[in-house]
């Protein structure tokens, strides 16, 4: 009931909130505090990527495909953003580069994770006695074929 009724409704009053003036003031007058804020985002999640990668030995692809996974920031941020706002904790520009920092990793965080996670499956040998047979298992999408990427084992037994 939550996803069906709730959240699209408190999207949609965020959404009539958003001031438009002040998104595009964010992209002109204040782009280098935008540029920050999406770039100091993008380098943290990037950075606990490439730690997990030392930590668990995983490959560049591997990582990168973690860190694309975990950029996306909308709900949470969203609430936290407004939250503070209306605190008076966070000024109107740093609430509209919030809101930019939202767009930017909602569209960037899917396109490279796709991209990502292909070269993932590209580089991942299979033996043939490894495949696991899943015709009796379909994701029900509306007749539409999924793909899902399930992390099984460490392969180098570490």
């Amino acid at each position: 009931m939550g996803s069906a009724l709730f959240i699209p409704f408190f999207f949609v009053d965020i959404g009539l909130l958003i001031d438009f003036e002040g998104f595009t003031s964010a992209l002109t007058s204040d782009l280098a505090l935008t540029i920050a804020l999406v770039g100091m985002l993008l380098a943290a999640k990037l950075t606990a990527a490439v730690l997990a990668k030392l930590a668990f030995r995983y490959r560049w692809d591997e990582t990168l495909l973690m860190w694309s996974l975990s950029m996306p920031q909308v709900a949470a941020t969203l609430a936290a953003a407004l939250a503070a706002l209306n605190a008076n904790a966070i000024g109107v520009n740093v609430f509209n580069a919030t809101i930019v920092m939202m767009v930017v990793t909602a569209i960037l965080g899917p396109l490279l994770s796709q991209r990502f996670g292909s070269a993932v499956v590209a580089s991942t040998p299979v033996k043939e006695d490894e495949v696991i047979d899943l015709d009796g298992d379909r994701c029900d999408l509306g007749g539409r074929p999924c793909t899902a990427i399930v992390a099984l084992k460490n392969r180098r037994g570490v």
